[in-house]
């Protein structure tokens, strides 16, 4: 695992309004049977936990985080175009990123999920002569 020291997730099942769990991402745990599961994909480190543990939420906090990878949602009401501008959007992404897409899910009958491993949250931006 990247960063180790972003172990941290905000994790909620039955529902958002089970927020402010906080756990190791490693032990979380497999849930099944649940109509409603919730996970940051941010990573934080031991400050967050500590944040939350002292105001009882996470709303506020201000800290460093991690994330894995970079989640997209590209809507149309056509979805020729919602992947067409997926692919555009992609296509951006690597004159100024190192990246990598995992999965792409179609979300329903209008979007697109890419799941795109960007190195954007560790600061990996590719200098711009080496394009």
């Amino acid at each position: 695992m990247n960063y180790c020291l972003f172990k941290y997730i905000d994790f909620a099942k039955g529902g958002v309004n089970h927020r402010n769990n906080i756990q190791v991402i490693t032990e979380l745990e497999r849930v099944y049977g649940e109509n409603e599961i919730y996970r940051t994909f941010f990573r934080f480190d031991e400050k967050y936990k500590n944040y939350v543990e002292q105001n009882k939420s996470v709303k506020g906090f201000r800290g460093k985080c991690y994330a894995d990878w970079f989640p997209l949602d590209i809507d149309d009401k056509d979805l020729d175009a919602a992947w067409h501008k997926t692919l555009a959007f992609i296509n951006l992404l690597k004159y100024d990123y190192e990246y990598d897409v995992k999965h792409i899910f179609f979300s329903g009958s209008k979007g697109i999920n890419p799941d795109t491993v960007l190195w954007i949250c560790s600061a990996e931006r590719k200098d711009a002569a080496n394009f």
